[in-house]
């Protein structure tokens, strides 16, 4: 009995969790979608590459791509993936590959070892977690469930938008922006 558990530990090693893909209808290039993304996603128990990859990208370009592979290709074309990525859409995304493309994007230096060597999942996700977009509990290998991701997303919007608390109120936001 032993070395049938210890055979099965073996084979199937440790492997992300994989569920069901995402809702094509989330995926369509409209305002409405959008929304029904981000609230489908807030109740789904774990965050797939693919789901990861469309919302990184509406966050970054404002648009997504049609499939996985065109995510995944674009990602890397902005720099967001490393060129050897290869994990499979319906596979549950790790917090260390959403840190280095969140730091890629928000173009966050971090410390020295992190300017030394660029952003790694170690060091991304600590950095992540100093500045309060990743929680603070956060290891690389760890996954997301939807909810996380969705505030995820939405604290590294605000690092990339700024802290409106600390912009005086006689300044309006299109003036921010310039």
């Amino acid at each position: 009995m032993g070395l049938i558990f210890l055979c099965l530990i073996f084979v199937t090693g440790c492997q992300l969790p994989r569920v069901e893909p995402v809702d094509p209808k989330w995926l369509a290039p409209d305002p409405s979608a959008e929304m029904d993304f981000y609230h489908g996603l807030s109740s789904r128990p774990i965050t797939t590459n693919d789901e990861a990859f469309h919302g990184l990208l509406l966050l970054f370009t404002g648009t997504s791509a049609p499939t996985y592979d065109a995510r995944v290709t674009k990602m890397k074309e902005l720099k967001l993936l490393d060129t050897r990525f290869s994990a499979q859409p319906d596979q549950a995304v790790d917090r260390g590959t959403v840190a280095v493309a969140l730091c890629r994007g928000l173009k966050v230096r971090g410390g020295l070892v992190m300017s030394l060597t660029g952003a790694t999942p170690r060091y991304a996700v600590r950095e992540l977690r100093t500045i309060g977009i990743l929680p603070a509990t956060s290891s690389p290998n760890q996954t997301l469930s939807g909810a996380e991701f969705v505030s995820v997303l939405a604290a590294a919007e605000d690092y990339q938008t700024g802290d409106p608390s600390r912009v005086p109120a006689n300044q309006m936001p299109a003036a921010r922006a310039q």
